[in-house]
């Protein structure tokens, strides 16, 4: 029996041993996402704190977290179990930022500029909210209607689909718009990974004014060595998703992204600080680690005293997006993966940029030209699925049907963001889809309602 004993002895220690290695990688990332979330959900969407901790952190493992919101310091403590304590400090027009690396009293001392809402309500759409043209006669809007109502309704507890916001778009006409309870016309959602798509929109405004060339190396401190080969990297590689570095991107344990995002201060440099593993421009690998990388370079390129209010200035304010707030890091880099928030009604606003080819009103912001390579898939991505920082539904060259999207027209493109946030926008179709939710998993089906959905245009 010794040895059954002396069998059982190790596989407790191996399991043990397991167990705190677990607990020290997932409880700091646990933590920093309750941290994060319910930091900008109190303090800049205005909700509630008891919604936030039953929706959006009522799940597990999110759901092994305790929040502490202090509102007169505009922070918000969590820990797992006592242990992994992560902070996050609101300051008015920077959002919320996990105290990371960097001290909260230097966050607090950081200032950034803050833009006072406007009364959109007697500016027409979609500069602002005002708009009384009757539904065009070529939609069915009865059985539009049916079809949004339908999105909202959670016919299985158990998975919920989840769906806060729906608004679609025709010819830019608002045709159905729709919110969950607790939501509403201004209430500025998580944009999730939608927010590559905005950064992309900055690059190309800076492509546009010539402060930023595509087919230029990039400039990065941390690859100064004479014989460094990411020097090889080009802007486009960035914005193609194909530069080489080696960057995981997996949300369901550990990985690059999750380090990035929840443990650490400069994004840029944690990224900057990756190997390279494929030449630039061969491989295809989603990364939200290159995308920060990006925003930086956009910051050197702006330069410190004109970047905190650049993105207002050059993108929100033209389109009318005054409800719409990109957070950066405790580094002063906006995190362009991955946090912005904005309504629903900017979101389309976004979308509207592209649909009109750049132009908005009689200001070109992003070229002819770089909306015609946002939309073209470079040889990495073999299946024509991606482009600058938007996901593309073209299918591969040969076989169109290894798509996405396979009810969806070809010439779609959207911005997609973790569990259920989309802006797809078909120029074919006259069409604009925005939809945003929290649908863990596969509950959510974008193929299925945007096919739905085009069958009540005719």
């Amino acid at each position: 029996m010794k040895w059954f004993w002396r069998i059982l002895g190790i596989l407790f220690l191996f399991l043990f041993g397991y167990g705190i290695h677990y607990c020290q990688e997932a409880f700091p990332i646990i933590s920093g996402y309750n941290a994060k979330v319910m930091g900008s959900g109190v303090f800049l969407a205005g909700r509630t704190e008891n919604q936030i901790r039953a929706e959006d952190l009522g799940y597990f493992p999110l759901n092994l977290a305790s929040t502490e919101v202090n509102y007169k310091d505009s922070t918000v403590k969590a820990t797992v179990f006592g242990f992994a304590e992560k902070l996050s400090l609101f300051r008015k027009g920077a959002g919320c930022t996990l105290v990371n690396d960097f001290s909260l009293d230097s966050l607090k001392k950081q200032s950034w500029p803050v833009h006072l809402p406007i009364d959109q309500s007697k500016i027409q759409w979609p500069l602002g909210d005002l708009d009384n043209r009757p539904i065009p006669s070529n939609i069915d809007s009865n059985l539009l209607s049916q079809f949004i109502e339908k999105e909202f309704q959670e016919e299985d507890s158990s998975n919920k689909l989840g769906t806060r916001a729906l608004l679609v778009l025709y010819k830019g006409q608002i045709i159905a718009e729709h919110y969950a309870k607790g939501f509403n016309t201004y209430t500025p959602l998580l944009g999730w990974s939608m927010a590559k798509s905005v950064t992309s929109a900055m690059t190309g405004i800076l492509v546009h004014e010539g402060r930023l060339n595509l087919d230029s190396t990039v400039l990065v401190e941390e690859w100064e060595g004479k014989d460094d080969p990411r020097k090889a990297i080009l802007l486009e590689n960035l914005l193609q998703q194909n530069d080489g570095l080696s960057f995981e991107e997996d949300y369901a344990k550990h990985s690059d992204v999750t380090e990035m995002l929840f443990e650490r201060g400069d994004m840029a440099h944690f990224t900057a600080e990756h190997p390279l593993i494929h030449k630039p421009g061969q491989v295809f690998n989603y990364s939200s680690g290159n995308v920060n990388l990006l925003s930086r370079i956009i910051r050197r390129s702006i330069g410190e005293k004109s970047y905190k209010d650049f993105l207002f200035q050059h993108l929100f304010k033209p389109l009318g997006m005054f409800h719409s707030t990109m957070e950066p890091d405790p580094s002063g880099t906006l995190v362009g993966s991955s946090y912005m928030y904005a309504s629903a009604r900017d979101w389309a606003r976004f979308g509207l940029l592209y649909y009109n080819h750049g132009i908005i009103g009689k200001d070109t912001l992003l070229s002819k030209d770089f909306i015609q390579r946002t939309l073209i898939p470079p040889i990495s991505s073999k299946n024509g699925q991606y482009g600058y920082l938007f996901w593309l539904n073209l299918g591969a060259k040969d076989h169109p049907e290894k798509r996405k999207f396979k009810d969806v027209p070809r010439d779609a493109f959207y911005a997609d963001g973790f569990e259920g946030q989309i802006i797809c926008i078909i120029p074919s179709r006259d069409f604009i889809l925005v939809r945003l939710g929290l649908s863990p998993g596969k509950v959510f089906n974008p193929n299925r309602l945007i096919s739905k959905i085009l069958t009540c245009i005719h």
